[in-house]
């Protein structure tokens, strides 16, 4: 890449010239390519306590606060395949009746809520690092709670499921368990 700097494009440099070590950071206009050059954005940084550096392209305008967008959007975007392939596979349904697929749906929203909660549960014990990964997140809250579940049903952790379930019986009644 060619990055600008006082107007002018420099000689081609990989990134890892441009930011090469932690605490690094680079934001400005760049030209991608030397084949088929493009002109865009790049925020590039490395950041304490990640393994390696974080280079973005964008046609917005560089800088931190695009690094800190995109870096809320990895959040979001790690549970979209929990709805597809690796969970729910909700594409491959055949249910085509209203009715049916209010219950279906109905099913999904619990199973959904149970695993957040799950999730939510590992993340409040500590014990996420044992599926995700320390320098970046990957798996969504979702995988999350069913990775977790899969080590509760094993034995892998005593008396975690009955802390994990979405009712509790409190004296002649059933609750709601909001708490961990």
């Amino acid at each position: 890449m060619q990055r600008q700097r006082y107007g002018h494009f420099q000689d081609w440099q990989t990134g890892s010239q441009i930011v090469s070590q932690v605490g690094q950071s680079w934001f400005g206009t760049v030209h991608l390519w030397k084949e088929h050059e493009y002109e865009t954005q790049l925020s590039a940084v490395w950041d304490e306590g990640h393994a390696e550096a974080w280079f973005l392209i964008s046609d917005r305008s560089a800088g931190r606060k695009r690094v800190q967008h995109y870096s809320w959007r990895m959040r979001v975007e790690s549970t979209f395949p929990d709805m597809k392939r690796r969970g729910w596979q909700w594409e491959s349904s055949h249910v085509r009746h209203l009715d049916r697929l209010d219950r279906m749906l109905l099913v999904l929203f619990l199973a959904f809520w149970w695993l957040m909660h799950l999730a939510a549960s590992c993340v409040h014990s500590g014990r996420r690092d044992r599926y995700d990964r320390h320098d970046r997140r990957d798996k969504g809250m979702l995988r999350l709670g069913r990775l977790y579940l899969r080590d509760i049903e094993r034995g892998g952790y005593d008396g975690a499921l009955r802390q994990c379930l979405p009712l509790r019986r409190h004296h002649q009644q059933w609750r709601f368990a909001l708490r961990f």
